[in-house]
């Protein structure tokens, strides 16, 4: 027997639901010409849930100071993935500063390892070492664009990451060495929650004590960066000179101000002599090389 309404078959002689190939109920709509399920929901059936969802991301979306040296991708997902051997899209790409920026590296099959739920990337060849070992340059937007049908489960293929209009939106940003280009300078020192950022060799200026903070003020102008100061005798000395390695350039026979003077008559200005780290104080009209900084938190 079979069911019909306004002439067309909806209930077939095998019980079977019809209506023009396509059946819809409530948000579901099952397409019979192509086979199509959708729904915005999770359909479960023999152990495996339609649609693979991914949970998680390590390091997280937007991490920021990601260390080059110790860290990995993770991608965690709802079920057990796997990943693809084969086909056009079976690699992932690890791109600077957006989706469509520079390619940095270039992934295979073989530099991504699957756990149960969830792959993990690995930029760094020997695995028996930890990941990310120099991969990266520091203080870089990382983006991995992860191709469709890379990653795979038993309910079909994830769409990508990062790819042809993704709703997803992953990166992280690396942490600067220690002597990379940062934030308008040079970082010099890090610790504690704090970067410290020496002004380059072409804001440093030669001055009198009085005129010091016209350093400052070029940095700013040169940067458009805010925040520079003149340090003082104890930065100067223990940030300043014994970091001086990380310096872009500076002169290493002269001697640089600081923002203090002699605690006896307040008369002269001192300073650290970079010849030899030492310490002392001169006429404040003596001209003398002066470099500004910036201190940071992450």
């Amino acid at each position: 027997m079979a069911i019909k309404i306004s002439g067309t078959t909806v209930i077939d002689d095998d019980r079977s639901l019809l209506l023009n190939d396509e059946l819809s109920v409530g948000v579901v709509t099952i397409t019979a010409s192509n086979g199509n399920i959708e729904t915005p929901g999770t359909i479960t059936a023999s152990g495996f849930d339609l649609q693979l969802e991914l949970l998680s991301f390590e390091p997280g979306i937007g991490s920021t100071d990601v260390p080059p040296l110790s860290n990995k991708i993770v991608l965690t997902f709802n079920q057990a993935v796997g990943v693809a051997t084969t086909g056009a899209n079976v690699y992932v790409e690890l791109r600077e500063n957006a989706a469509d920026g520079t390619v940095l590296q270039t992934l295979g099959p073989e530099r991504v390892r699957s756990t149960y739920n969830g792959i993990i990337i690995f930029p760094e060849d020997n695995r028996s070492r930890s990941p990310l070992q120099g991969d990266f340059p520091g203080n870089t937007t990382i983006y991995p664009v992860i191709q469709d049908g890379f990653i795979q489960s038993t309910s079909g293929s994830f769409p990508g990451v990062n790819v042809g209009g993704s709703s997803t939106t992953y990166f992280f940003t690396t942490a600067a060495d220690l002597g990379s280009p940062a934030e308008g300078g040079y970082l010099i020192a890090k610790g504690g929650g704090s970067c410290q950022i020496v002004s380059t060799q072409s804001a440093e200026v030669s001055r009198n004590w009085h005129s010091r903070n016209d350093a400052g003020t070029l940095a700013q102008a040169q940067t458009g960066c805010t925040g520079w100061f003149i340090p003082s005798m104890s930065y100067l000395r223990n940030t300043g000179w014994c970091c001086r390695s990380y310096w872009d350039s500076y002169s290493a026979t002269s001697c640089y101000y600081s923002n203090q003077q002699d605690g006896w008559t307040g008369g002269n200005g001192c300073f650290v002599n970079f010849a030899t780290g030492g310490c002392s104080c001169t006429g404040k009209n003596a001209v003398l090389c002066v470099r500004s900084f910036r201190t940071l938190t992450y």
